[in-house]
């Protein structure tokens, strides 16, 4: 029983829709179609014929949350086709959901101020190959994709642009939560929020640059990685950390921060109550006030060593008024 093959095309033979129908015969057409794979076409994808939810251009969140809920707690894959998605709505993810687009070319827009992609109290969410652009400034809860109390969560290769408030926020970190290879710019409070306290949350290699906002926001985590990233240009801090428990941030470069010059925010900014956390090998340039910054007397026991700190117009480059701090071997131009 199920799906035998006709023919065989010979290889480098795309064929056509028509055949690829006519190849797959059915042996037995009365039981349902049971696939752990679902493909979802946007309104204006090259090939619809072989998706199994073609969206109109219009509230395109029915669609995806209809291929979602099909596929049932076992999970399984979702397949975004190229083309431009527009959300009316929020599109909720469910446990062990892959969803994943085609880079650049598949494009997820917002007509509204809501959460895009949603996931609550899920486990084994991975989002891939995403582009997803919001609704500006004038929409501050407008988020690319919210994920809170998750446990063994992937965000990977997406690009956010122009929402109103973060490209991604991760709430409340579960355990095992890795946020790689992103690109957020142009997010109007900033390019990620990162909050809680899970176990094995790394951010790495990411580019958070050219926010209104700090680039990379850490608040109440413990035990993360935040490790080779690009904050450029933003118009608030590179990396600002409020409350953060035996964090490593490493081998991150961030450049001309607080980009209107007002002097008030820095490279990486340690501000209230970060204690344990070791800063090493980063790269601190031309940030208008520190190019690291730790702030406050309860931050406590912190490590830097190892990091360039160098600017042209800056207050200086490293401020300490925590307590306990070690620091050495940083090079100071």
């Amino acid at each position: 029983m199920g799906i035998r093959h006709a023919d065989v095309a010979t290889s480098g033979n795309k064929g056509t829709a028509a055949q690829w129908n006519a190849d797959h015969i059915i042996d037995d057409d009365s039981k349902p179609k049971n696939s752990t794979t679902l493909i979802v076409a946007a309104h204006d994808s090259l090939d619809t014929t072989r998706a199994d939810y073609v969206c109109d251009g219009i509230d395109d969140d029915v669609q995806i949350q209809a291929a979602i809920d099909a596929l049932g707690g076992q999970g399984g894959r979702i397949t975004l086709l190229e083309g431009s998605f527009v959300l009316g709505g929020t599109v909720n993810l469910d446990d062990n959901i892959t969803i994943e687009g085609q880079g650049l070319a598949t494009l997820i827009q917002w007509s509204g101020a809501f959460y895009g992609l949603r996931c609550n109290t899920k486990t084994g969410i991975r989002i891939s190959s995403i582009t997803m652009v919001g609704k500006g400034s004038a929409l501050a809860f407008n988020i690319g994709i919210q994920m809170s109390q998750c446990i063994d969560c992937i965000i990977q290769s997406c690009w956010f642009y122009s929402f109103g408030s973060a490209g991604i926020w991760v709430a409340n970190a579960g355990d095992t939560i890795i946020v790689s290879d992103c690109f957020s710019s142009g997010c109007f409070g900033g390019g990620m929020y990162l909050t809680g306290n899970g176990k094995k949350v790394v951010v790495s290699n990411n580019d958070f640059s050219d926010n209104t906002g700090h680039g990379l926001l850490l608040t109440g985590v413990t035990g993360a990685v935040i490790s080779g990233n690009t904050i450029n240009n933003n118009t608030a801090s590179g990396i600002y950390a409020n409350g953060i428990i035996r964090c490593s941030i490493m081998g991150n470069i961030c450049m001309n921060n607080d980009y209107n010059d007002i002097g008030v925010y820095d490279g990486i900014s340690l501000a209230v109550n970060c204690v344990g956390n070791s800063l090493v090998g980063n790269i601190c340039t031309d940030n208008d006030r520190y190019e690291i910054n730790i702030g406050a007397p309860g931050c406590d026991r912190n490590i830097v060593v190892a990091n360039f700190l160098n600017g042209s117009d800056h207050t200086g480059a490293l401020n300490d008024s925590g307590t306990n701090t070690e620091a050495g071997h940083n090079v100071v131009v």
